[in-house]
């Protein structure tokens, strides 16, 4: 009969090896040599295992550890196809997973073609076998007596059991914190603010992405997004570690554009604000900031050359331009707009190069103007 033991690709995989391998005890791993590795040649053959076993198992703890520096500080999943931690840490120790059974089984009493019985099932087999940490055994009162190549054996087991039980303490350790940290909202919205950064400034940036994202949102995009933010809290424990990067992305890039658009703003205003706090700011006092310079032909301006017309003075509009709370990023996205809004008005738009002349040499006068934009605002 042969011994049953069991490893899948799940929690309860590494619930039972923190369960019974920690606490290696070398007088317990001498009763099973006694019991099964009965001669020289069983004893020199496992040892030659191990030799082999060790260098794997310390490769897949450095690997493991360079896995634990920021896996749980990543909201995605860092694998495409979107494996569960468990998995993806049995994927990182798969050799230690595999020779640690091995090795559980050597030490089982039954475990033999000529033994009677066996053990049914995978916990029963980890309270018999004499490698794990809850076993009965008989300790030997007289160890010296054994010989060099048994002494010799229990050393590189010692040295073996020792990288183990830290490739699974640290796997334990990534699984116990990646729970505390879903559990935590206020940690897990850090996390995934974090991770949003360099793909929200991506997409905001980029404008040729963001127009075809644009293109492709419907209301049904929208009434999702409604939904979802009745309950923000717990999709987003839902989704750490359980959307692929590529998934992420892509709803990084339609949060942008929905962020301010499913708040009554257009797709050019979501554009060139895109936090929250300043939608109603925008919605409020910059429109109507706007609608008042339309129709005012008294806003400080100068006669554009060979032309009977006049401009607004390029200051002036880097003046709003600072209290519309626009950022350097989106500076010509702002002209933009701002000259498809002011097309009908009285008088012409100052050219992009002087605004971001007067931007950066007439900064006393920048804030000079803020009381009439209120104004504005406020009528």
């Amino acid at each position: 009969m042969i011994t049953n033991l069991k490893f899948g690709k799940n929690e309860e995989t590494f619930a039972l090896l923190g369960k019974y391998i920690p606490s290696y005890d070398k007088d317990r791993a001498m009763s099973g040599i006694g019991i099964k590795l009965r001669c020289k040649e069983d004893c020199e053959a496992y040892a030659a295992e191990l030799r082999i076993a060790i260098p794997k198992a310390q490769r897949d703890y450095s690997n493991l550890q360079k896995l634990k520096e920021k896996y749980n500080y990543t909201y995605p999943s860092k694998d495409k196809n979107c494996l569960s931690t468990p998995h993806q840490l049995y994927n990182t120790i798969k050799s230690t997973i595999i020779e640690i059974r091995e090795s559980i089984k050597t030490f089982c009493p039954r475990n033999s073609h000529r033994a009677a019985g066996m053990y049914s099932s995978t916990t029963y087999t980890l309270k018999q076998s004499l490698l794990c940490n809850n076993t009965p055994y008989s300790k030997d009162f007289f160890p010296d007596t054994y010989p060099e190549y048994v002494k010799n054996l229990l050393g590189l087991l010692g040295e073996y059991m020792e990288i183990v039980e830290n490739v699974i303490t640290c796997s334990k350790e990534l699984l116990d914190e990646e729970q505390r940290i879903r559990d935590d909202d206020e940690l897990l919205k850090f996390i995934d603010q974090e991770c949003r950064k360099d793909l929200e400034e991506f997409a905001i940036e980029t404008q040729k992405s963001l127009g075809l994202i644009a293109t492709k949102l419907t209301s049904a995009d929208f009434e999702k997004r409604r939904k979802e933010a009745k309950n923000i809290k717990e999709l987003r424990r839902q989704l750490y570690h359980a959307i692929t990067p590529n998934d992420y992305k892509i709803r990084v890039f339609k949060d942008v554009m929905m962020r301010g658009m499913s708040n009554d703003l257009t797709v050019e205003e979501s554009k060139i604000w895109t936090k929250e706090e300043d939608y109603e700011f925008v919605k409020i006092k910059v429109r109507r900031a706007i609608k008042a310079m339309v129709n005012n032909a008294d806003l400080p301006k100068l006669k554009v050359a060979n032309s009977e017309k006049y401009a607004i003075k390029a200051v002036y509009i880097a003046s709003f331009m600072i209290w519309c709370h626009v950022g350097r990023a989106h500076y010509k996205d702002f002209i933009d707009y701002l000259t498809n809004q002011l097309k009908d008005a009285l008088l012409q738009m100052p050219k992009y190069k002087s605004i971001m002349s007067a931007l950066n040499n007439q900064q006393a006068k920048i804030t000079s103007y803020f009381d009439d934009f209120e104004a504005f605002a406020n009528t």
